[in-house]
């Protein structure tokens, strides 16, 4: 990435979308992205060094990758109508039903990640990848295997895990792309009664994205029917919420909200990276 021609390059760039709002023993958010940057140009600059040698006849060293995601990645060819290069807008009224539910499993929130980076090219996820949620920093990432649904794929149960929220807006943005993510929200010691929010990531994505991660059920006999025809996203178990529904419009209100600062977030800290690795503030389209 920093070895790259600047003229060649997308612009590289990181969100705080992991920064918990205290500080914390250990990197995070855009922190960790640079320090992930400066160990990828130290790996790059040690790859060009076994590159020479192996050319002067000297055997070269194996390299390892930071993110292994031989067991993570797929095939999803971009949709020629869509410009990855610039984030849509999101829809100035939105009153769609939205796909709600809750799991514990690193893998849905992996898979999200992973369509993020093809919707998202200009934004790097390592951060969010290096801090899934209820993975230990000794596990490796989750597999994700084609043809099984990823809210199937086993995980590991420990006390010490979180709940993850999963949401799904269809058609939320201008171009039709829907917004799928997740985030995680604890109690506030600072308010009780109130939580606060952790972890958040959101992506714009296609039915062909949620199709290529095995990230959706359809209704029985509605797989004609596209969107109007999804009956799950990511995970079992939850419900579709209907902002005119007396008994849905809180929850509704939260994931919308959630949504929208996530949206908000991605606008104000933006950072952009030049091909040395210097950072400097930009405003996000």
């Amino acid at each position: 990435m920093g070895s790259m021609d600047p003229s060649e390059q997308l612009w590289n760039a990181a969100v705080d979308s992991v920064e918990l709002p205290r500080a914390q023993p250990h990197p995070v958010g855009i922190a960790h992205y640079n320090q992930i940057l400066k160990q990828r140009q130290y790996h790059e600059a040690m790859r060009e060094d076994s590159v020479r040698k192996h050319r002067d006849g000297t055997i070269a060293g194996g390299m390892t990758d930071i993110d292994d995601a031989s067991q993570s990645t797929r095939p999803s060819v971009p949709d020629p109508d869509i410009d990855y290069t610039k984030r849509p807008a999101v829809r100035s009224k939105y009153i769609n039903d939205i796909y709600s539910a809750a799991t514990y499993s690193s893998a849905v929130c992996l898979a999200i990640i992973r369509i993020a980076e093809k919707n998202l090219p200009s934004i790097d996820f390592c951060s969010a990848i290096n801090q899934l949620p209820n993975l230990a920093p000794t596990d490796a990432l989750p597999a994700l295997p084609p043809g099984t649904f990823t809210g199937s794929i086993p995980h590991a149960q420990r006390q010490s895990n979180i709940p993850v929220s999963i949401a799904f807006l269809p058609e939320y943005y201008t171009d039709y792309r829907h917004a799928l993510g997740y985030y995680c929200h604890i109690a506030d010691p600072g308010s009780p009664g109130r939580t606060q929010l952790t972890a958040v990531v959101f992506t714009p994505c296609t039915t062909g994205d949620l199709e290529d991660w095995d990230m959706l059920r359809y209704e029985l006999g509605k797989e004609s029917d596209g969107v109007h025809g999804i009956d799950v996203v990511g995970v079992e178990g939850g419900r579709w919420l209907n902002v005119e529904v007396e008994t849905d419009v809180k929850q509704w209100n939260f994931v919308f909200d959630v949504t929208m600062r996530w949206e908000k977030r991605v606008s104000k800290t933006l950072v952009r990276f030049m091909g040395n690795g210097e950072a400097w503030s930009g405003n996000a389209g």
